[in-house]
């Protein structure tokens, strides 16, 4: 985002266009604009090292694709019912682990 930003501002585009184009606000374009070179690093570090909802759920997830890629019989191939399949089943789970406390 940062880059699209730093790269349409390079191209001449106003504050208005970009947050348009991007569907953001005009503040957070200003302030991908205010940021050097040091600040966009950090900011990238951060966000690498920040944990997700799901990262707690990647052993769990992993298991389920690769149970239903054998199921399927179709090794490599990846279609968008599966992907629909395992997010419904990884959804329930989540859900069931969030009552569970």
């Amino acid at each position: 985002m940062i880059n699209k930003i730093k790269k349409q501002l390079e191209a001449g585009k106003s504050i208005s266009e970009i947050s348009r184009e991007l569907e953001i606000d005009r503040k957070t374009v200003r302030k991908y604009r205010d940021m050097t070179h040091e600040d966009i690093a950090k900011k990238m570090n951060q966000n690498k090292k920040r944990s997700k909802k799901v990262d707690k759920f990647k052993d769990y997830i992993n298991k389920r694709i690769k149970k239903y890629e054998a199921e399927i019989g179709k090794k490599g191939v990846w279609s968008p019912h599966l992907t629909y399949l395992v997010y419904l089943v990884c959804l329930a789970h989540m859900r069931e682990a969030r009552r569970k406390g």
